[in-house]
């Protein structure tokens, strides 16, 4: 599992963030745009962080990414699967 992070705007802000809400010993990387980090997600074991709420059809929405004073810094988005033997 690793978090694939693009941003517009506060960087290091939404790292920060979305260290805190997932783990900060997931792998981050950052990606050239929100179509390649969405892209990542569908392709692997991947959560997309964005700082825009994108609509995503093919992923999971796992929600809003959230600063420590409680103001929404990003969204997160995943592929899911089917466990095995399911």
């Amino acid at each position: 599992m690793r978090l694939v992070l693009f941003s517009n705007g506060n960087a290091p802000l939404l790292e920060e963030c979305a260290r805190r809400h997932f783990s900060s010993a997931i792998p981050v990387e950052w990606a050239d745009s929100a179509e390649a980090a969405l892209a990542c997600a569908r392709a692997g074991p991947v959560i997309a962080v964005l700082d825009t709420q994108m609509e995503e059809p093919d992923l999971a929405d796992l929600g809003e990414i959230r600063s420590s004073a409680g103001a929404v810094v990003g969204f997160a988005y995943a592929r899911v699967t089917a466990r095995a033997g399911s």
